[in-house]
């Protein structure tokens, strides 16, 4: 698995335009082989800069996939004229690099253990925080469907099979982390039932 990092510099005062331009373009992703998630970050400093992370499982399902198909034509009908200047694409590789995959064991007491869990906490908070966001966007939009639509047993299954995947890449216990999802996954669907109101 790789992570493709871009830097979009969005012409200074078309920000809303763009972000309303993504949220069409992100099927035109998300629909392809080879395509994991992705992420868009807006800057601090600068906000007129986004940055764009896309997890794909290969470079070549990013180059020669995505960026050859119908798709790539009318997601740079939408975004590309957004950019000032147009910006640079690099792929990243998501495995872990040996300093870090050492750091837990380098640690000698168990309050360096707990700072180490806490801070990992902070930061799985954050992400259930933002994948609460699309759960309650997916509620809304379900509004209207049975129940069952909210539920949706077979796309359960397809996220626990692809994260089970995900986890035997980055050396995780492919137990843990389904008990974990299928977890996360049953109180987002309590959630999200409670915004479709069905």
């Amino acid at each position: 698995m790789i992570l493709e990092h871009v830097v979009l510099p969005v012409i200074p005062g078309h920000e809303p335009a763009f972000l309303s331009a993504f949220e069409l373009a992100r099927p035109l992703i998300s629909c392809q082989p080879g395509f994991v998630d992705l992420e868009l970050r807006r800057g601090v400093e600068r906000p007129h800069e986004f940055l764009l992370l896309v997890r794909w499982e290969s470079v070549t399902a990013h180059e020669d996939g995505f960026r050859t198909s119908p798709e790539y034509l009318e997601w740079k009908a939408l975004l590309h004229h957004f950019y000032d200047p147009f910006p640079d694409v690099s792929h990243f590789a998501l495995e872990p690099l040996a300093v870090e995959a050492a750091a837990a064991i380098a640690v000698t007491t168990l309050d360096e253990v707990r700072a180490g869990v806490d801070a990992l906490d902070r930061q799985i908070i954050d992400l259930v925080a933002q994948r609460q966001q699309y759960v309650a966007r997916a509620g809304e939009l379900k509004r209207g469907q049975p129940r069952d639509a909210v539920r949706a047993p077979a796309r359960v299954e397809e996220v626990v099979a692809k994260v089970r995947a995900q986890a035997e890449v980055a050396g995780a216990s492919q137990t843990v982390v389904e008990a974990t999802y299928r977890a996360m996954i049953g109180a987002f669907i309590e959630l999200e039932l409670g915004i479709h109101g069905g």
